[in-house]
């Protein structure tokens, strides 16, 4: 199953935020066990240093964010993308080219905090709970935090 995150489920991630960190471990977990492939607009990261680098650091959040090239796979918005986005009617430029991107690499479910903002997206938009919540239901899957 292929999940694209959105930048806040990213900046979760980066910046520990609770609760929410736990439920993106657990995707980490899906991850590792080949249940799911995560990938994230190449977008994001900038806007991530941008919202986190008074607070984490420049150097040490860049570090951070090299190594999730190990369990991240990034694509990038076209040109096309930037203009259709523009005439598209979307209140957040941002948030089109998200779900644009979740469309380009086929994924079947769009991770984010903000499912209301992406009422228009052709990739069902979830929150990381909602989607676990659907493993477990729909899967009988559980993820839990692997102690290494």
């Amino acid at each position: 199953m292929r999940l694209l995150l959105d930048t806040n489920v990213l900046i979760d991630h980066f910046a520990r935020r609770m609760p929410f960190f736990d439920d993106v471990t657990q995707l980490l977990v899906a991850q590792s066990f080949g249940d799911v492939e995560l990938w994230a607009s190449g977008l994001s990261f900038s806007d991530i240093e941008y919202i986190l680098r008074a607070n984490v650091g420049v150097e040490r959040l860049r570090d951070m964010m090299s190594r999730s090239r190990g369990f991240l796979n990034v694509c990038v918005p076209t040109p096309d993308d930037v203009w259709d986005g523009m005439s598209s009617g979307w209140p957040d430029l941002e948030d089109f080219l998200i779900a644009k991107a979740a469309q380009r690499i086929r994924a079947d479910y769009l991770i984010t905090r903000d499912a209301k903002g992406f009422v228009s997206s052709p990739v069902r938009a979830l929150t990381p709970a909602a989607f676990l919540k659907l493993m477990r239901d729909d899967y009988h899957v559980i993820y839990e935090e692997l102690m290494w």
